[in-house]
């Protein structure tokens, strides 16, 4: 028995959050898991590209490099377009033209137009001030995934985020939240 440890290094704790976190996958464990920094949230982004087999969803204050640029996101996003019947929906939120440009051309979105133009929908949204700033920004994965981040104001470097990876009704939920605001917007 373990009763104490003296040193604990970065790695060591990144390898026992993502050994957390593909057994919570593995198992779709109802758990609600933090996710509070960019290398993490990159982690679950791929984890979610990884493990879904139909749709993602991302509703998020823009198309933050630090997460989606990675490499690793990039490919596991590509390999999720590669399955059969698979989509990605992305509405982000932006202030201002220059903002819009900034997330067109994020190597994120370039990627995945060039490989899977037709299993790709973005939206981008000028919904306004209240509404880009007072919404929480979330991910969901198929019918058991999410990624949302609460309580987070816009001009927060890294906030408090929470993932999931077994819970069908908050997922359902967050997937009719998307859902509205994809209406909303595309009958404004």
């Amino acid at each position: 028995m373990i009763t104490h440890i003296r040193y604990t290094t970065k790695s060591m704790i990144d390898e026992i959050y993502k050994n957390i976190v593909e057994s919570c996958v593995e198992q779709k464990v109802n758990v609600e898991i933090p996710n509070h920094d960019y290398e993490t949230a990159s982690f679950i982004y791929k984890t979610m590209f990884t493990n879904c087999t139909e749709e993602i969803c991302i509703f998020a204050r823009g198309v933050k490099k630090e997460i989606l640029d990675k490499d690793c996101v990039i490919s596991a996003a590509k390999k999720f377009l590669d399955k059969k019947n698979t989509k990605i929906k992305i509405i982000y939120r932006y202030k201002d033209q220059e903002d819009k440009e900034k997330n067109e051309n994020s190597t994120f979105i370039q990627e995945l137009k060039k490989h899977s133009p037709s299993k790709l929908y973005i939206t981008p949204s000028n919904g306004g001030t209240e509404w880009n700033e007072n919404q929480a920004s979330f991910s969901i994965g198929d019918n058991r995934m999410y990624r949302i981040r609460r309580d987070c104001p816009a001009k927060a470097v890294e906030g408090e985020a929470w993932v999931n990876f077994g819970n069908e009704k908050k997922t359902q939920d967050l997937k009719n939240k998307f859902e509205t605001y994809l209406n909303q917007i595309n009958h404004s």
